[in-house]
C-alpha cells in the first residue's frame, strides 16, 4: 500500500508540476494529443488521452523529474546522465511492452522522489507519517532485492531520503 500510495503522489505531483506552468504544459499535453492523432484516436476527453495514450510520456516525466528533484535534495546527483537516461529509457521500453517493471527501477527514482513531495501532496484524509511509514515497510519487505551489491548506493538513497521525510512530518 505504501508503494501505491507514494507512486501516485509522484505521478500527481508531475502532472500538477507541468501543468502550473505554462511554459511546460506543452510538454505534458503536446506528446499526449500527438500521438493520441497520430493513431486517429478521440481527443476530446483530457482524462481518457491521459490515462489511455499518455501514461508512458507522463512517466518518463516523472523519472526525470525525480532524478532532478533527488539531486536538488542531495546537492549532488548520485548518478551520472548515461545512467539516468538509460534508466528513463528502460522503463518506459518496458512499460510500451507491457513488461512489469522491476521493482528496484520503481524506487529508483520514483518511489525515492516521492519521499520529497510527501508532505506537500496529501490524498484526503492521509496520514503523511503512516504513509512514509507504510512505504518503510514495503522496502523493508523488499530486503532481498535491495541486499544486491550493485543497489547499495540506490538502497541508501532512499533510505537517506525517507528518514529525512519522516523526521520532517509533525508529529
Amino acid at each position: 500500500m505504501g508503494e501505491a500510495i507514494a507512486l501516485g503522489k509522484m505521478l500527481y505531483f508531475t502532472t500538477f508540476h507541468f501543468l502550473a506552468s505554462g511554459e511546460l504544459q506543452d510538454g505534458l499535453l503536446v506528446p499526449m494529443w500527438e500521438m493520441a492523432l497520430k493513431y486517429d484516436l478521440p481527443t476530446h476527453e483530457p482524462m481518457w488521452v491521459l490515462r489511455n495514450v499518455g501514461f508512458g510520456h507522463l512517466l518518463r516525466l516523472s523519472v526525470a523529474l525525480g532524478f532532478g528533484m533527488i539531486g536538488k535534495a542531495l546537492n549532488s546527483q548520485p548518478w551520472d546522465l548515461e545512467e539516468r537516461r538509460t534508466l528513463i529509457q528502460e522503463i518506459s521500453d518496458r512499460l510500451e511492452k507491457g513488461q512489469t517493471l522491476p521493482v528496484e527501477l520503481v524506487y529508483i527514482p520514483l518511489l525515492a522522489a516521492s519521499t520529497i513531495i510527501g508532505s506537500s501532496v496529501i490524498v484526503s484524509g492521509e496520514d503523511v507519517r503512516q504513509s512514509l511509514t507504510l512505504l518503510k515497510t514495503a522496502k523493508a519487505a523488499r530486503a532481498e532485492v535491495f541486499s544486491d551489491p550493485e543497489l547499495a548506493q540506490s538502497s541508501g538513497v532512499f533510505d537517506r531520503l525517507l528518514d529525512t521525510a519522516l523526521r520532517q512530518v509533525p508529529g
